[in-house]
């Protein structure tokens, strides 16, 4: 139809068959009112002739056109088996308004030849309709083999629970499928989806290649709206490239919920900033997510988490059965209330790179941040490159806490010239390292400096099986305030094998019970209490019975 309003009586507004090139140009607009409504089907059947460089030849493309698209089959590898090769293009404005409705989708048929499949978007595409959705790929035989879907303008999910980019069905093992943003996509909608990967139980399990590569992030401003949700078992492409700008409540980057014990891989990119509250860059509920190094060929050069601005926002949440490996720089630039990572309920996080908050140079010290976490039996924070770690502080902040028999592990090789972290404590607030009912944290050679804060060391309790622990040997503290250096109740432990302790102010120690068995402070030769200030007290003793004083 050249123009007009036109009632479609039919399941589709059209198919691609044998056409090797086709487009909505410039200036169409079509919108989909229809609930339920497919406008494009691609049934992956019938014969076309040639391929993109023929669509040159024709004048149905530019040559840069064809280098950008053809690009994109080089990184991803994805290939019919045959040379011949379709394009379809949206030039024009799509608007999915109803209920369900959907831009494209892919089927598959026993007659199609096994052509390479290019589906690019120049135009603007909105799914604002409730579970509306861009692209729907799912092939019903196993016949076809490869499609390239891409953007080079601007998709939108706007309506609740709208997908862009979702794969499903039966034959996800049969060929292979890329995603591509190379323009601009937001995710505005309450319960909006990016990119989703179903789980392989009633669906089927991906075929090794299928990739997502964004090239430019994907804006996710909707309320609990997700970036990737990777649930399949065979997310393994280690071209995957997943990069996320979060400005929203409750969002999250990845969703990690891999069924069983399956893995998914990907490199990633991710930003916490504008007024996000509560959100995530990654929440991990079961399986392995390994956020690895991007390819050499991505655009990239590695993976990272910011927490830019915005507040009580968490880089990484793990829980239960869920293992994360993040080999890329995770750090909190900005914000209020910011965790990098957050390990519950036996899960384990790995940070295999750079871990930083705040920075020294421009005396950013972030505020009421807790950098690490971890609570519950079998929950672990494992700082692999410990050396690596700078925390700068303000406020009521904890560089690390363990509780409920959670561990933190950050032991470092060589104590350091200058703190690696440094507190500034205001209203009595703010603690180094705290270590609650069971928690262990294993801090070996790390330099603290607390100023104002409430405490630089504090241990406290036990659950049924552990006391509560921080192994702080061969550290260096410094501690400014009214308060204590280093805290225990009797119960939680402190090991300062040679450690230095440097007092300031009107600050203690440590309490020394003269009536207890054994000392929940563990000293030895090398520790060390230096005073720098008349109204230091070394030692708050207690139960300090019978005492006789030698000297003056």
């Amino acid at each position: 139809p050249s123009n007009g309003n036109y009632n479609i009586g039919q399941q589709f507004f059209h198919t691609l068959l044998n056409v090797p090139y086709s487009e909505y140009s410039n200036g169409v607009v079509i919108n989909n009112n229809r609930a339920g409504f497919t406008l494009i089907n691609l049934e992956t059947e019938g014969q076309v002739s040639g391929n993109l460089a023929n669509r040159v030849s024709d004048g149905s493309i530019t040559e840069d056109k064809k280098t950008i698209l053809k690009g994109y089959q080089t990184y991803s590898g994805i290939k019919g088996e045959d040379n011949t090769e379709l394009l379809f293009i949206n030039k024009g404005t799509v608007n999915l308004n109803a209920k369900n409705t959907t831009y494209l989708f892919t089927t598959s048929h026993t007659s199609g030849n096994l052509r390479t499949n290019y589906i690019d978007n120049e135009g603007t595409i909105s799914a604002k309709g409730e579970n509306s959705i861009i692209i729907k790929h799912s092939p019903d035989t196993n016949q076809a083999k490869a499609w390239i879907y891409s953007n080079n303008g601007i998709m939108k999910a706007e309506g609740k629970g709208s997908i862009v980019y979702g794969a499903a069905y039966n034959y996800l093992g049969s060929g292979r499928a890329a995603f591509v943003n190379d323009g601009t996509i937001e995710v505005s909608g309450e319960e909006a989806i990016g990119v989703i990967l179903p789980r392989k139980t009633g669906n089927s399990e991906l075929a090794n290649g299928h990739l997502v590569w964004l090239k430019k992030p994907i804006s996710l401003k909707g309320k609990k709206s997700m970036g990737f949700v990777a649930q399949n078992t065979n997310i393994s492409n280690e071209k995957n490239l997943v990069k996320f700008n979060i400005d929203a409540e409750k969002a999250i980057g990845i969703l990690q919920d891999v069924e069983g014990a399956g893995t998914a891989k990907t490199a990633g990119k991710i930003e916490i900033g504008g007024n996000s509250s509560g959100s995530m860059g990654i929440y991990a509920k079961q399986g392995t997510l390994e956020l690895i190094k991007p390819h050499g060929d991505s655009g990239e050069t590695e993976s990272s988490i910011e927490l830019k601005a915005g507040s009580n926002n968490i880089g990484i949440f793990a829980k239960g059965a869920s293992t994360v490996n993040f080999d890329g720089i995770t750090k909190i630039t900005g914000g209020k209330g910011q965790k990098i990572a957050l390990a519950t309920e036996g899960s384990t996080i790995n940070l295999k790179n750079t871990v930083t908050a705040g920075d020294k140079i421009t005396s950013n010290f972030v505020k009421d941040a807790v950098p690490l976490y971890a609570t519950g039996t079998g929950s672990k924070i494992n700082v692999v490159t410990p050396d690596s770690l700078k925390f700068y502080l303000g406020g009521n902040s904890t560089a690390a806490y363990a509780k409920d028999a959670g561990i933190i592990n950050m032991n470092r090789t060589n104590l350091p010239a200058d703190p690696s972290i440094y507190i500034k404590g205001e209203n009595g607030k703010g603690i180094g390292l705290f270590s609650k009912d069971g928690g262990v944290i294993n801090a070996q050679k790390h330099y603290i400096k607390v100023e104002n804060g409430s405490v630089a060391l504090s241990s406290i309790g036990a659950n049924a099986t552990n006391k509560s622990n921080i192994d702080f040997s061969g550290g260096k503290l410094e501690y400014t305030g009214n308060g204590y250096a280093v805290y225990s109740d009797g119960k939680g432990e402190v090991d300062l094998k040679d450690a230095e302790l440097n007092l300031y102010g009107s600050s203690t120690a440590f309490d020394v019970d003269l009536g207890a068995s054994t000392l929940p402070t563990k000293l030895n030769s090398g520790t060390k209490i230096k005073v720098h200030s008349d109204n230091v007290i070394a030692f708050n003793l207690k139960r300090a019975t019978g005492l006789t004083t030698v000297g003056g």
